[in-house]
């Protein structure tokens, strides 16, 4: 199983901010973290912390973990625990399902 060692997003942070009209400190806020956090959001691989930086970004999961626009492009495979049950995921549903239980 390949291991993610970067996201799109940890490449192209300041470029996607700069599109979306926000300085640093202002994503911070709108993700909800302190500024002097908000360089270590951009080298997560945290799915829930991704999931609302896509929401203040205007994006999608996918695109800012891989860069990929379409979901015909993503192949998602793998497993997360959450309170002792494993999910499969294989698709951006998969995925969804899995964050509306945190």
């Amino acid at each position: 199983m390949a291991v993610l060692d970067t996201t799109y997003f940890e490449q192209n942070a300041s470029e996607l901010l700069n599109s979306a009209h926000l300085t640093k400190a202002a994503f911070a806020e709108k993700i909800g973290i302190k500024p002097q956090n908000v360089n270590k959001v951009f080298e997560t691989k945290n799915v829930k912390i991704l999931s609302k930086a896509a929401n203040v970004l205007n994006t999608s999961l996918e695109f800012l973990v891989s860069g990929n626009t379409s979901d015909t492009e993503l192949r998602i495979n793998g497993f997360v625990e959450i309170d002792g049950v494993i999910y499969k995921l294989r698709s951006k549903e998969d995925i969804e399902n899995v964050l509306s239980k945190l």
